[in-house]
């Protein structure tokens, strides 16, 4: 016996992943938006999974090169503020997670790319090359 399962059109597609939109920009986290759109349109945690996905890809792709910039002063800034109630309170590792938090979101991708562009030229050749 051949079993299918039941295909969502694409309008219902469609308001499912709204709503979802609307939930995760209502401040809601990811795991109850997952849990909320499962529950209300009964479908799989993996389906609603991707709409939250298509979801966060939207809210994200919305946000303007300002904004963007607010964000990310705003979450330094908060972070560095921890960071520094962990350092006060001896919670050393915590502070250095703190750190090296700013440095992933922040820092590294800059400072990787200076990095690699100083360790190339005419100076580092490879291969066959005898000098």
């Amino acid at each position: 016996m051949l079993i299918t399962m039941a295909r969502t059109s694409a309008k219902e597609r469609l308001a499912r992943r709204e709503h979802a939109l609307a939930l995760l920009a209502d401040g809601n986290s990811f795991r109850t938006v997952a849990a909320l759109v499962s529950g209300k349109y009964g479908v799989s945690e993996r389906t609603a999974q991707r709409d939250l996905t298509w979801a966060r890809n939207r809210l994200v792709g919305e946000l303007s090169s300002t904004e963007v910039k607010e964000l990310l002063a705003w979450f330094c800034h908060r972070t560095q503020t921890i960071v520094q109630k962990a350092e006060k309170a001896g919670a050393y590792g915590a502070a250095v997670a703190g750190m090296n938090l700013i440095y992933q979101a922040v820092l590294s991708r800059e400072l990787d790319s200076i990095h690699s562009n100083r360790h190339r030229g005419y100076g580092n050749r490879h291969g066959n090359y005898k000098g």
